[in-house]
């Protein structure tokens, strides 16, 4: 299982457009490294929950995996938008922008499209993704619904490797002003 995480963008400059290049970094449950289990020195005190909230059914799922991640012992916050379209009121609610710099994970439930879209929000912060997917097929969100806790529960005891992802996005950029993102 994947967790991913932005690190800070660079900006080449070519042919006097501006691209920026992010590169996330993804942990992975239960990978073994060597003779034993790798043990970063990241724990986890607050989690970010961002859903798809247009996806039938995802109040319950929401709420059941804020419940577990409450059980934890981690402090949960709901994305603003996720928030007000689910009706859930229990948590705080932030912009991502706001999750990016109170939260040291985020837990995305959707799809693929749900966790690119949230990446692209949080990679200023460095925030570690995983992604939950609800949907039929998940690249990047490769954890089950119905495994969450499964999968959960070791990355938030700290038993996950880093991998490193590229995230690419670009602006082109005419005398000095964006003109596309």
């Amino acid at each position: 299982y994947r967790l991913a995480a932005a690190v800070a963008p660079c900006r080449p400059s070519i042919s006097g457009s501006e691209f920026r290049v992010e590169f996330n970094r993804v942990l992975v449950q239960g990978k073994r490294r060597g003779d034993g289990l790798f043990r970063p020195a990241m724990c986890f005190r607050h989690a970010a929950l961002v859903g798809k909230y247009q996806a039938r059914g995802i109040r319950p799922v929401l709420e059941e995996i804020a419940h577990f991640l409450v059980r934890q012992g981690l402090e949960v916050s709901l994305e603003k938008q996720t928030a007000q379209n689910t009706g859930i009121a229990d948590y705080g609610a932030f912009t991502a922008d706001e999750l990016g710099r109170h939260c040291d994970l985020a837990i995305v439930v959707g799809g693929d499209g749900t966790m690119l879209g949230i990446a692209r929000e949080l990679a200023r912060h460095g925030t570690p993704l995983v992604g939950i997917n609800q949907g039929r097929l998940g690249f990047i969100t490769d954890v089950s619904v119905g495994q969450f806790a499964e999968a959960l529960a070791p990355m938030i005891a700290g038993d996950y490797e880093e991998e490193r992802r590229t995230m690419l996005t670009g602006g082109v950029w005419r005398d000095g002003e964006r003109i596309f993102e």
